[in-house]
């Protein structure tokens, strides 16, 4: 949900994925009725579909649920989905873990408070003890990893919800860690500060989902948007190699949840490639782009948990031309499509309704355009499971015929071409991590390409 347009959406109402928070006061799950017809697969109870399938999931939520009563035609959705918001309950740091360095009376304190009242949300919604759906934790704000960390500088304070994680962890260190950081150059303080980071953020996210295993045990936990959905990120190889670093940074939080939960919301309406483009837009090519490295990544750190994909059928409210509007066919159909032929497990439908006028919008546009895509999507045959992504010879893969086993320029040429696509530049090595800036494609540079952006493969 990217970040502050979007939280107001999130405080007033989602469609998909049982995300009560609207309510001060939640209702047992589920209490509304459903207009859901039988679930995609029973066998693939606990939030995890056989590997062949695709799952479609999707409920309903609303501020006032009379407005929403959307029929889902015969779209095969199931309804074993509950997202927890970041805003369900105030002990979630929201403003980042500084937070919790600074509750009174400490962590034990700080735990004990956060625990008791997750739990006493989770057992509210969900009143079966024997519940073996997906919950989705909706704690996005702040990521567990250092490296890549997004963020804006800011001077409102660590207090404010200003998304400057990083520099309000540093100050709040630099304060109650004083003694500690005493007699540290400034290299030794940048290193103290993300270790203690990684330290902090991983007790919270080990006793959030502990906390939710321990009253709803049959479930399956993920953290929803992560890893984070990111646009400008995968565009330049700099960041992309960031968010990468970072994201190996915390190999036990890919471990910890059960299933890998990205998003894809259509930040732009895409337009044809060639045609003129306007504010708010972008071409086809970008946003499949967009699409694909995001739910590859997802499908790299899952190390072959499933990966359900968070799709829209309105644009991000970030978008100020275009925001809330309900997307064009290319934005509605490529996110499921792409999912599908990667590899994904399934796709949660999410979305909003705030007034009755967006629902006198939206009602007909997911009767008669979402459903029925829905539809015919839901009745294609199932793909076979995507090969690994490399093999010995990793030129057979980019279209060079050989079967040498070796690493060579040719090797190298092709593989840029088919995985770095237009991001490609004459010195890959230099972007790889290779120290070298010649500008000539060689061995070196192409085995520093692999190792980042093809994990294992060698």
């Amino acid at each position: 949900m990217h970040r502050t347009s979007f939280l107001s959406a999130l405080v007033a109402l989602v469609v998909a994925a049982l995300a009560f928070t609207a309510l001060a006061s939640p209702p047992p799950w589920p209490q509304w009725p459903m207009p859901i017809h039988a679930p995609l697969i029973e066998q693939g109870r606990r939030g995890m579909p056989p590997q062949e399938e695709f799952g479609l999931f999707y409920s309903i939520s609303a501020d006032e649920p009379e407005w929403f009563n959307i029929q889902a035609g015969q779209v095969p959705f199931r309804q074993d989905v509950v997202l927890v918001s970041a805003e369900a309950g105030d002990l979630y740091p929201r403003q980042g873990p500084h937070i919790i360095e600074t509750f009174p009376g400490g962590r034990p304190a700080y735990y004990a408070a956060f625990v008791a009242q997750l739990q006493a949300i989770i057992t509210g919604w969900i009143t079966d003890p024997t519940y073996d759906g997906l919950i989705s934790l909706d704690y996005e704000f702040f990521c567990p990893w250092w490296t890549g960390h997004y963020g804006w500088a800011s001077t409102e304070g660590p207090l404010a919800l200003d998304y400057d994680f990083l520099q309000d962890w540093r100050d709040t260190l630099s304060v109650t860690r004083a003694a500690q950081l005493a007699g540290m150059n400034t290299a030794q303080r940048e290193a103290y500060f993300k270790q203690e980071w990684e330290a902090t953020t991983r007790e919270f996210f080990e006793r959030a989902v502990a906390a939710v295993r321990q009253v709803r045990p049959l479930a399956k936990i993920g953290i929803y948007n992560q890893p984070t959905q990111s646009y400008w990120s995968w565009v330049f190889p700099d960041s992309a190699h960031a968010t990468r670093v970072g994201h190996d940074e915390v190999g036990w939080f890919w471990e910890l949840v059960d299933v890998i939960l990205p998003s894809i919301y259509c930040s732009y309406q895409s337009i044809p490639d060639g045609q003129t483009r306007g504010p708010g837009q972008d071409f086809h090519s970008a946003f499949d782009a967009y699409c694909r490295n995001n739910i590859a990544e997802a499908i790299r750190v899952a190390k072959g948990k499933p990966v359900y994909v968070y799709v829209s059928f309105v644009y991000h409210p970030s978008n100020a031309r275009y925001g809330n509007q309900p997307v064009n066919t290319h934005n509605l159909q490529r996110p499921f499509q792409i999912a599908r032929e990667m590899g994904a497990d399934g796709a949660v439908v999410w979305g909003w309704v705030r007034s009755q006028q967006q629902y006198d919008t939206m009602a007909p546009f997911f009767a008669n355009t979402v459903v029925p895509f829905l539809e015919e999507f839901s009745t294609l045959p199932a793909l076979p499971v995507p090969e690994p992504p490399c093999d010995a010879d990793v030129g057979a893969q980019g279209g060079v015929h050989s079967s040498d086993g070796s690493l060579d320029q040719n090797d190298f040429v092709a593989f840029v071409n088919l995985y770095f696509g237009l991001n490609y530049r004459a010195d890959v090595g230099k972007q790889g991590g290779a120290p070298g800036a010649d500008g000539i494609l060689d061995n070196n540079d192409f085995v520093s390409f692999v190792n980042i952006f093809m994990s294992n493969c060698r």
